[in-house]
């Protein structure tokens, strides 16, 4: 049977990279959030549905939780996206936007793992990303975002309920190896890892 170890964080905290990461270390398969956003249903304004109250079931990801429990099971999936056969390592990694707190998805999840940053960090962190990632950002694109970050958009940066509901909170601005470490050392604790450090 799988592990299914979450990492969680807000927009910015690198939960993609490290989750990609962590299955490069540890020859394990991954699965991200985003994938499957284009085949699932979800609150049109993210906004709106943070302020009126943040119903979890609003997020109908049914193909990903499929996948994640198939995996659970030591089943071999196919991934709808990419058509890619996604193998049942002994750990797999999800990069969990939600963590815990998706309940389609929760069951599944066997070590809940939040990264802690900053938000005005996160807010840089994210801005660098979409510029890096962008063709053309004009300065009005940039100032659009952070408008919209200093006026309600800040609260879709708070992660309260995330860091109640995980297991382990890293703290994400510390240098890149030392959190691979430190999630390392979690999972050997766990006896996920052998003495060798494989999973």
């Amino acid at each position: 049977m799988s592990r299914i170890i979450a990492i969680s964080g807000i927009s910015g905290a690198g939960k993609t990279t490290l989750t990609r990461a962590l299955a490069t270390r540890h020859h394990a398969s991954h699965l991200s959030w985003d994938d499957f956003d284009g085949i699932s249903v979800h609150p049109d304004d993210y906004l709106d549905w943070f302020q009126d109250g943040r119903d979890y079931s609003e997020w109908n990801y049914a193909e990903l939780a499929g996948m994640l429990r198939g995996l659970k099971m030591s089943e071999a999936r196919i991934h709808p996206i990419t058509g890619e056969r996604v193998r049942p390592t002994a750990l797999v990694f999800f990069d969990a936007p939600l963590g815990r707190l998706h309940g389609q998805t929760a069951g599944m999840i066997d070590l809940a793992v939040h990264i802690g940053l900053p938000k005005d960090i996160a807010l840089c962190r994210r801005l660098i990303r979409d510029y890096d990632a962008a063709e053309e950002l004009s300065l009005e694109d940039l100032m659009d975002e952070l408008r919209f970050y200093a006026g309600d958009g800040h609260a879709l940066f708070n992660d309260r309920a995330l860091v109640e509901s995980a297991d382990i909170v890293i703290d994400g601005t510390l240098p890149f190896a030392r959190q691979l470490e430190t999630i390392d050392r979690h999972l050997g604790r766990l006896g996920y890892l052998d003495c060798a450090g494989r999973a």
